[in-house]
């Protein structure tokens, strides 16, 4: 938990990264080492620019020299390299900003709202049509596993991951007591996925609530968040593909997994 003190302390590092040429400095050398001359032309700054914004950021511990082959280059140091991995966070924030408005993270644990900067080049989709298509090509794209945390059960999804199960990819899901099933659902896509399920080529857990739907294959994953309201957005979707990207959505899944139970869809909510 934070504190008041604590502005004290880190206020220098912010005073630093509120620069742009700055920020674009640390990131350039956390690429590589550079002398000076080969940071202004990078940056198309002169090389006094360059000189006086590099001195403020070795003034402040960010930067040092010893890199390259001569040891002459400048270098990020310890505390250069962490600030600079958590640029990454504030790009996220900043970039997805308007979507932030409408929706929230509090029901993700802490530990991933931290690696939030994974999301920094997803793609945003929006309206239920554009969405439901997008997974749709998601899923039925799956070639070795399928991850799904879902808020509401739909009837094509139901059948596009029987059929995936019996193409031998395989299939965990996660749904919750306040996971929506239509009646068509429990009639007509259930019986096939719990004999699957019974053979061993579905896995299925149960959360006491589902507050957001990850989907998550081989390829891509996708996520939807929940509103103000605590209610998954079914009109919005991030999608990305990046490995850090799909890294998070699925250290996520694995967090509801080992904390859910046995599914029981006499527990659901069918309407």
């Amino acid at each position: 938990m934070l504190s008041l003190e604590d502005a004290s302390i880190v206020s220098e590092i912010f005073s630093e990264l509120a620069s742009e040429t700055r920020c674009s400095i640390l990131i350039s050398l956390d690429k590589k080492p550079a002398k000076l001359s080969s940071i202004a032309r990078e940056l198309d700054i002169t090389s006094q620019d360059a000189f006086r914004n590099i001195n403020r950021l070795v003034e402040a511990g960010l930067v040092g020299r010893g890199g390259g082959e001569d040891g002459s280059a400048f270098q990020l140091t310890e505390l250069g390299m962490l600030a600079t991995k958590h640029i990454a966070y504030f790009v996220a924030i900043k970039k997805h900003q308007e979507l932030f408005e409408d929706h929230t993270l509090k029901y993700i644990p802490d530990k991933f709202v931290q690696r939030i900067g994974a999301l920094q080049n997803c793609e945003v989709i929006s309206s239920v049509s554009p969405v439901f298509e997008r997974l749709k090509k998601l899923e039925s794209n799956a070639k070795r596993y399928l991850r799904i945390m879902v808020s509401q059960a739909w009837p094509e999804e139901g059948k596009i991951l029987a059929e995936r199960a019996m193409n031998d990819v395989e299939v965990c899901t996660i749904i919750g007591r306040n996971t929506v099933f239509p009646k068509e659902v429990i009639e007509s896509v259930i019986p096939p996925l719990d004999g699957l399920q019974k053979s061993g080529k579905i896995k299925r857990k149960m959360l006491d609530t589902v507050s957001i739907a990850i989907y998550i294959s081989d390829s891509q994953s996708a996520v939807m968040l929940p509103n103000r309201k605590g209610e998954v957005d079914m009109g919005m979707l991030l999608v990305g593909t990046e490995p850090s990207f799909n890294e998070w959505c699925l250290d996520l899944f694995n967090y509801f997994w080992e904390r859910a139970g046995p599914a029981s869809l006499d527990k659901a909510k069918i309407v």
